[in-house]
Formats: C-alpha cells, sequence, structure tokens
C-alpha cells in the first residue's frame, strides 16, 4: 500500500506542476525613446523551460500605425523597415519573409530556434495615423503583445508605463493559458487521490 500512495501522490505532483509551468515562463520587452532610432528587444528568460514560436504586436486602438516604407500611404516621416539587429534573426531561427505592411496595425513574426536566455532585436518605424510624427516608447503604453511557446503555452501582456522614464514603456504579462494544461488541477488530483484511497480502504474491509 506504501507504494500505492507513492505512485498517487507522484501522480498529483506531476499534475499540479504541469499547470504551473506556463506561471514559469518570463520574457522582457521595453521600448525607450523615439522608435525610429531605437530598437525593440525581447528576450527570453533563462529560466525559461520552453522555446518562443511567435509573437503578435497589436497596435490596438492607440491611432498609430507601423510605418516600414519612406513615402509609403502612411508616412508621417521616413519609414524605417522591420530590420532584424545584429544577428539575432539567425540565432532565433526567424522565419522569413518577415515584412510588415505599410500602415497595419498589428504584425506577427515566427521563429524556429528561440531558445532560453536569447533575445531578438528589431528596429521598425511607428507613427500616428495622423497629426504628431513622433513616437516615444510612451506612446505605445496600451498596445498588446502575445506571445506563443512550442510547450503550447501562450502569454498575453499590455505595455505600460516605466517608473522614472518618461518617454519608455515595457511589456507586462496579464494572462497566462496553455492549451495542454490540465484544468482545475489540484481539485482533480485531490479526487483522484481521494478515490483510489476509498478503493484501498474497501479491499481491506
Amino acid at each position: 500500500m506504501k507504494n500505492i500512495l507513492c505512485k498517487l501522490a507522484l501522480i498529483v505532483t506531476m499534475i499540479c506542476s504541469s499547470a504551473n509551468a506556463s506561471a514559469a515562463l518570463i520574457v522582457s520587452l521595453d521600448i525607450d525613446g523615439n522608435t525610429a532610432y531605437n530598437p525593440f528587444t525581447l528576450i527570453s528568460s533563462a529560466s525559461n523551460t520552453a522555446n518562443i514560436t511567435s509573437f503578435t504586436f497589436d497596435l490596438g486602438s492607440l491611432g498609430l500605425v507601423f510605418d516600414p516604407e519612406t513615402g509609403g500611404a502612411f508616412d508621417n516621416g521616413n519609414g524605417v523597415a522591420f530590420t532584424p539587429g545584429s544577428n539575432t534573426a539567425s540565432i532565433t531561427g526567424l522565419v522569413t519573409p518577415y515584412d510588415v505592411t505599410d500602415g497595419a496595425t498589428s504584425f506577427t513574426q515566427f521563429f524556429t530556434d528561440f531558445n532560453p536566455g536569447e533575445s531578438f532585436v528589431w528596429d521598425i518605424d511607428v507613427d500616428f495615423f495622423t497629426g504628431k510624427k513622433r513616437v516615444d516608447g510612451d506612446d505605445l503604453i496600451g498596445a498588446l503583445l502575445s506571445i506563443s511557446f512550442d510547450d503550447g503555452t501562450t502569454i498575453d501582456g499590455v505595455f505600460q508605463e516605466i517608473a522614472g522614464n518618461a518617454d519608455a514603456s515595457g511589456f507586462v504579462a496579464v494572462s497566462f493559458s496553455n492549451v495542454n494544461a490540465v484544468s482545475e488541477p489540484a481539485p482533480i488530483a485531490l479526487l483522484v487521490l481521494s478515490l483510489a484511497l476509498m478503493s484501498l480502504r474497501g479491499r481491506r474491509i
């Protein structure tokens, strides 16, 4: 009976651990200053247990657009195309083509080898749809970011202000989901354990 209880305890631990796995995934993304001259940097924590497979950057209803073309239809100044920085595209396995449509309010990029501890850096200009030309990091407060991992986890979050830095914003996760996660793991685990104990008790009687 002792061996059976040990096995049941292991099952309970595995079920609960699978539900908490997504909470261990950590990413960071900050933008500081003028988006036309300063890069975006997405960092996957070295402590993560899964690889990033894609991210979607959505400007939502902020009245902003991506401006990858100089003289394009939505040009409010000199555009800057989506350009991976240094050798981060090859390191993370950025999937090509990775063009961003002029005037788009969102885009998605895919990766084949974005491992924990690695960073992906890119440039792209962001402009207001009308009026003011320059967009700084703080203008992106409220923009949305969704990051997917190869273990089925998706982290959704929003850009928020960075205390003490007036022209910057940073990504803050607001929800975790996992298509492979077991729903309500603790109650299920306890139910399995209770039923097993009842069965063993019945055998002894």
